[in-house]
């Protein structure tokens, strides 16, 4: 595994070459969310009020304490699930009166994956992204696409394996193929780094934030790694109970002792590791009872 520089040149290398790029046809992309509440009829609210706006490449961590909704916030995002009230935009236009494939051609969702979900080849699987293509794409020119992302991850040794023979590092490289494939400006993903020891997590977000500069991509990706998030992250969106976004900004204005005692509950120190704020937590400010003194 490379540094972050070497990940970054190698990208731009492959795709600065005699062909165009894949990812430049849409142009820039902004994302905005207006008062948007969602909610199950059995369950009650999860999300309330939400209001944001993303309108520059970068790498965009959420994060907050479990059950904060922020699986709900990017599912909304993604149109896969619909809100029970406010908008979404996508440059402008309301979400509402686009189909999923024209969601699909702004923006690739990564959902959280199981080893066991697929007993296909990696380029079976890789080729499911290619659904939400251009409809009247030919199977070269489909092939050509995700052999183009294969060798941007460097995963095109791996085409014949199964995906489920695969490491776990193996496995997130995969996923992010396949959502790279239909030629998103926006990819999401839901924890892209679970159940990956720490190497795979760093070298995960290391890709993630290559391929937003090198790409000039938007990508939004949950964490619950707070130093891996103020590490490598560009913007941090921290969402609160009762499902509710309680700051936004670059990592040193939002993962702050102030903030985290807040929003988790947990007594921490805070200090600057050459202006990377690196957390070191304390003891949990929660009672015998579950209230938070």
């Amino acid at each position: 595994m490379g540094s972050l520089s070497d990940l970054k040149q190698d990208m731009k290398e492959t795709l600065t070459g005699k062909e165009s790029s894949e990812f430049d046809d849409i142009g820039n992309v902004v994302i905005e969310m207006n008062d948007v509440t969602f909610g199950y009829s059995s369950g009650g609210t999860v999300i309330r009020n939400i209001d944001l706006k993303i309108d520059r490449p970068g790498l965009y961590c959420v994060v907050g304490p479990n059950g904060v909704g922020k699986s709900t916030l990017i599912k909304c995002m993604s149109k896969i699930e619909e809100p029970t009230s406010g908008d979404i935009l996508i440059n402008g236009r309301s979400i509402k009166t686009m189909r999923h494939k024209d969601v699909a051609k702004f923006i690739g969702y990564v959902p959280v994956v199981s080893k066991d979900v697929f007993s296909m080849s990696v380029l079976e699987t890789i080729l499911i992204g290619c659904q939400n293509r251009r409809s009247g794409d030919s199977d070269e020119s489909k092939m050509k696409a995700v052999y183009k992302v294969m060798v941007l991850l460097n995963i095109q040794d791996l085409s014949e394996k199964l995906f489920s023979e695969l490491s776990a590092g193996q496995h997130q490289k995969v996923v992010i193929a396949r959502g790279l494939v239909q030629k998103p400006k926006v990819l999401i993903l839901d924890e892209p780094t679970a159940n990956l020891d720490v190497k795979y997590q760093v070298y995960v977000v290391e890709l993630l934030r290559a391929l937003a500069e090198s790409e000039g991509m938007i990508v939004i990706m949950i964490s619950h790694d707070l130093n891996i998030s103020a590490k490598y992250a560009h913007e941090v969106i921290m969402m609160s109970t009762p499902g509710v976004i309680y700051k936004v900004g670059p990592p040193e204005e939002v993962i702050t002792k102030e903030n985290i005692e807040k929003v988790y509950g947990v007594h921490c120190k805070v200090i600057d590791d050459e202006g990377v704020p690196v957390v070191i937590l304390g003891q949990s400010m929660m009672d015998e009872f579950g209230n938070i003194d």
